[in-house]
């Protein structure tokens, strides 16, 4: 800990790094649907919704292809979310917020 109870830099970027994988990961089944219907170029879309997608993609390749591209995404999100609350803490240090 450092001064008046706030916590140190170091634990800032840990903590909201780890806040961050967890939001990346508990957002990936969103960004799969979305992806799913934004990348369809046939001239009739072969969703008619957001519940079509989700339900076709459960039927034809199970509850884990929700999570395709999990890895990568925490990967890259985690450490930006850890870095952005980090600098937000510094930032308040400094200014004596």
């Amino acid at each position: 800990m450092y001064g008046e109870g706030k916590p140190a830099t170091l634990c800032v970027l840990a903590g909201s790094t780890v806040a961050g994988v967890f939001a990346a990961a508990a957002v990936t089944p969103a960004d799969v649907i979305k992806t799913r219907l934004q990348s369809s170029s046939q001239p009739s879309p072969p969703y008619r919704n957001m519940t079509d997608c989700a339900r076709r993609i459960l039927q034809s390749e199970g509850p884990m292809a929700f999570f395709k591209g999990t890895v990568p995404r925490c990967l890259t999100t985690a450490p930006l979310f850890g870095i952005a609350l980090m600098m937000y803490d510094l930032q308040q240090k400094v200014l004596g917020w």
